[in-house]
C-alpha cells in the first residue's frame, strides 16, 4: 500500500515537474516538427511496394501403370520424384546471382536523381533525360562510386565526373558539349547519350554509378522476402523504394527472374534425363533381345513350347497311357481265359464268356458268337437225337472247326494285346521321364523368363521417362505462380512515420529534462517531500498573509510543544512574521537568536536558558529559538526540553535536495515534530 502510494506521489511530482517545463516542450515540439517538415519536403519519396506468389506442388509425371516395375519404382523415387520445399525457394529467391541479373537488367547500377525545388526525385533509366552507359566490364569490377552531374541548356550539355561517395574527387569535366558524348578518363569510357526526354532544360540531373556486386548487394538487403502464413505454400515480397514504377519493375522482374532460372533448370535436368534414357534403352534394347534369344535357345534345347501347358498336357497323356494299359491287361486276360477254356476241354459243351465293353476283334468276337449259338444248338438237338445223328456230327465237326479258330484268334489276341501293352509302357514311362523333368526345367525358363520380363517393364518404364522428359523439355510451366504481381500500396506513406516519429522525439526531449530535474531531487513543492509523512506538514510560503496562517496552525497540532527550534537553510527569515502570526492569536512569543559561533550554540543546553524556556511555557507563551545553519541536529537530542519542542525548518523553492533534507531530520524524526515552511516566490 506504501508503495502504491509512493507511485502516486512520483507521478504527482512528474506531472508537477511537466507543468513546469511547459515551455520546453513547446520549443521542442515547434524545433523538432519543423526539421521533420524540412526532411520530409528535402527527402526523396519512399514507396511501399508489395507483391506475391505461390509455390506450387510439382505435378507428378509418372504414369499410373499398373506394372509392377513401374510402381517399385514410383515407391522408390529419387530426384525428380521428390517435392521442393518453400524454404528452398525462398532461398532461391533471395539469391545473389537472382539479383544480379535483375540489376544488369534494369540498370540499376546507374541512379538518375535530380532536384525539383528542395525535394530529390529519382528517376527510372528511361525516364531520364540522358542514359549513361559503360563497358560491363568496369561496372563488373567497380569497388568504388561515380557521380556524374548533367547541366543541360540549348540542346548542350554540361558534364563533371567525380569519384567517391564523401570525398569526392573531380576526374573529368566537359562544358557545352553535343550529345552524345563520349567522356574519356583514365578510369575508363563513359558514353553519355540524350533520351528525347524534355522537361528537364536547366536542372540538374545527377548520375550515381556503383559496380554490379554492390548494387547487388544492397538491391538483397533492400527487397523483404517472407512466407505468408506458417502454414501457407505463398512468399511475400516486399520492397521500399524511391521510384514507384521501377520498384514495381524489380519486384516484378525478380520473380520473373526466379522463373526463368526455375525454367532453365527443368531444361537442364530434362536434357540430361533425356541422354541418360536414351543410352539406357540403347544398351536395354540390347540385354533384352538376349534374354528373348536365350529363352528361344531354352525351349529349342528341350523341345519346349509352353511350358505350362505342356505339363498339363503330359499328365493328361500319362493318364490314359495308364488307362489304356489297365484295358488291354483285362481284354488278354479275357483272351488266355477263353484260350485255355478251349484248350481243357472244359468249355466243350459250354459258351464262351463274352464280356461287355471289351473291344475284341470282329473275326474272332464273330467266332465266339457263332461258337456259342452252334453250343446251343448242339445241347437242343442232344435232347432228340441220338450219337449218329448227322446233324450233331455236323454240330460237331463245326465246333472243333470254330474251337482251333478261336483258340488260334486268341493266341493273336494274346501277341497283339502284349505288343500293345508293352509300347504302352515305354510310352507312359517316357512321359513319366518327361514330367520329372519338368520341375528342373521350369525352374531355369522361370528364371530366364523373369529377367525377360523384368528388361521388358524396365524398357517400358524408360521409354514413358524419357517421354515426360521430352514434355518437360519444351514445357514452360514452373513452380512459382505469380498471382499477385508487384503494386504500390498508396503514396508515400512515410511521412506519417517520419512526423509520428518527430512527435514522439519532441515528447521524449524535455521528457528527458523532466527525469533529469527529478533525478537531482529539488524540493520545489510539497509533494516533493513525500518522506516521513513531512508533505502533510508542509507549508508553502509566500507574501500573502493567508500562508502564515496555515503554518501557525500546522504548528499548534502540538499543544505541548511551545519550544519552536527554528532552521533557516537558506532563503528570507520568517521568525518575525512568525511572532505577529501567534500575537495575532493573543498568544505570547518570543524569539531567541543563536549567532553561529560554537559558544552561542552552547547556551542551548545551559540551564539558565532552559529556565527562561521553562517560565515561558508555565505562561502557555511560545519561544522560537534560532538555530546557526551550522548546527548538528543530532545535537538536540541532547537537548533537556527536547519533547517540548518541535522543529521548524524553512528553505527556498529549488535549492535544496530531497537527499540532503532526509539526511538531515534523519537523527531527529522519531524524537519531535518537524515542520516544514517552503518559500515559494508570487
Amino acid at each position: 500500500m506504501e508503495k502504491i502510494k509512493n507511485n502516486e506521489l512520483d507521478l504527482r511530482r512528474f506531472f508537477s515537474t511537466v507543468k513546469d517545463n511547459r515551455p520546453v516542450y513547446i520549443a521542442s515540439f515547434i524545433i523538432i516538427m519543423a526539421m521533420a517538415a524540412v526532411y520530409c519536403a528535402v527527402r526523396m519519396p519512399q514507396y511501399n511496394i508489395h507483391s506475391a506468389m505461390l509455390i506450387e506442388e510439382p505435378a507428378n509425371d509418372i504414369p499410373q501403370a499398373s506394372t509392377g516395375m513401374t510402381s517399385l519404382m514410383r515407391v522408390f523415387s529419387i530426384g525428380s520424384f521428390g517435392t521442393s520445399s518453400v524454404e528452398n525457394e525462398k532461398l532461391l529467391l533471395s539469391s545473389y546471382d537472382l539479383k544480379l541479373r535483375v540489376v544488369k537488367l534494369l540498370g540499376l547500377n546507374c541512379t538518375y536523381t535530380y532536384r525539383s525545388g528542395l525535394k530529390r526525385i529519382m528517376l527510372a533509366p528511361d525516364e531520364a533525360p540522358v542514359s549513361v552507359s559503360a563497358p560491363q566490364e568496369l561496372f563488373d569490377t567497380l569497388s568504388y562510386n561515380f557521380n556524374l552531374k548533367v547541366e543541360l541548356h540549348d540542346g548542350k550539355a554540361d558534364l563533371s565526373l567525380s569519384k567517391g561517395r564523401f570525398f569526392k574527387t573531380n576526374i573529368a569535366d566537359a562544358k557545352n558539349v553535343a550529345l552524345p558524348y563520349t567522356l574519356e578518363t583514365p578510369e575508363g569510357t563513359f558514353h553519355i547519350a540524350a533520351n528525347g526526354k524534355t522537361g528537364f532544360k536547366g536542372k540538374k540531373l545527377n548520375v550515381a554509378m556503383s559496380g554490379y556486386e554492390n548494387c547487388a548487394l544492397d538491391l538483397d538487403e533492400t527487397v523483404d522476402i517472407e512466407l505468408a502464413g506458417r502454414v501457407s505454400d505463398a512468399l511475400g515480397l516486399e520492397l521500399v523504394y524511391p521510384n514507384k514504377r521501377l520498384g514495381i519493375n524489380i519486384l516484378n522482374c525478380i520473380m520473373a527472374e526466379y522463373n526463368n532460372k526455375r525454367l532453365r533448370r527443368k531444361w537442364d535436368n530434362a536434357d540430361l534425363e533425356i541422354k541418360f534414357y536414351d543410352e539406357r534403352i540403347a544398351s536395354l534394347f540390347n540385354e533384352l533381345a538376349t534374354a528373348e534369344k536365350e529363352i528361344e535357345r531354352f525351349k529349342r534345347s528341350h523341345d519346349l513350347i509352353a511350358i505350362e501347358d505342356e505339363a498339363s498336357l503330359l499328365v493328361e497323356n500319362e493318364f490314359a497311357s495308364r488307362q489304356e494299359i489297365a484295358e488291354l491287361a483285362t481284354a488278354r486276360n479275357y483272351y488266355e481265359s477263353v484260350f485255355d477254356l478251349l484248350d481243357n476241354g472244359s468249355a466243350d459243351n459250354t459258351p464262351l464268356p463274352v464280356v461287355s465293353g471289351l473291344s475284341i476283334e470282329n473275326s474272332a468276337g464273330s467266332m465266339i458268337e457263332r461258337y456259342n449259338e452252334n453250343i446251343l444248338k448242339r445241347r437242343e438237338l442232344t435232347r432228340s437225337a441220338k450219337g449218329e445223328n448227322r446233324a450233331l456230327k455236323s454240330l460237331d465237326s463245326q465246333l472243333t472247326s470254330l474251337r482251333e479258330d478261336i483258340k488260334a484268334a486268341m493266341t493273336e489276341q494274346i501277341k497283339a494285346s502284349d505288343l500293345i501293352i508293352s509300347s504302352h509302357k515305354k510310352t507312359s514311362g517316357a512321359v513319366a521321364g518327361r514330367i520329372k523333368q519338368l520341375p528342373s526345367h521350369e525352374r531355369e525358363y522361370i528364371t530366364l523368363l523373369r529377367d525377360q520380363k523384368l528388361k521388358n517393364e524396365l524398357y517400358t518404364f524408360l521409354l514413358e521417362r524419357r517421354e515426360n522428359a521430352v514434355l518437360n523439355r519444351y514445357s514452360s510451366a514452373t513452380l512459382g505462380f505469380v498471382f499477385q504481381e508487384a503494386y504500390c500500396e498508396g503514396s508515400d506513406s512515410h511521412k506519417i512515420i517520419i512526423y509520428s516519429a518527430a512527435i514522439l522525439l519532441a515528447l521524449l526531449l524535455p521528457t528527458i529534462r523532466v527525469f533529469y530535474i527529478m533525478s537531482r531531487g529539488r524540493i520545489k513543492r510539497p509533494c516533493d517531500l513525500n518522506f516521513y509523512n513531512l508533505e502533510e506538514s508542509t507549508v508553502s510560503l509566500s507574501k500573502q498573509p493567508a500562508k502564515i496562517d496555515n503554518l501557525r496552525s500546522l504548528l499548534r497540532k502540538s499543544p505541548s510543544r511551545n519550544i519552536i527550534l527554528y532552521l533557516n537553510l537558506d532563503g528570507g527569515d520568517i521568525t518575525d512574521i512568525l511572532l505577529q502570526s501567534l500575537r495575532n492569536i493573543g498568544r505570547h512569543a518570543e524569539s531567541f537568536s543563536l549567532d553561529n559561533s560554537p559558544q552561542q550554540t552552547d547556551e542551548l543546553y545551559t540551564d539558565t536558558f532552559e529556565e527562561k524556556l521553562k517560565r515561558l511555557m508555565e505562561d502557555g507563551s511560545y519561544a522560537i529559538v534560532e538555530l546557526p545553519r551550522h548546527i548538528n541536529l543530532v545535537s538536540l537530542l541532547d537537548f533537556s526540553l527536547a519533547d517540548s519542542s518541535q522543529l521548524l525548518l524553512s528553505m527556498e523553492c529549488g535549492m535544496q535536495s530531497r537527499s540532503y533534507v532526509r539526511h538531515l531530520l534523519s537523527p531527529v524524526i522519531e524524537r519531535m515534530p518537524v515542520t516544514i515552511a517552503l518559500q515559494v516566490s508570487d
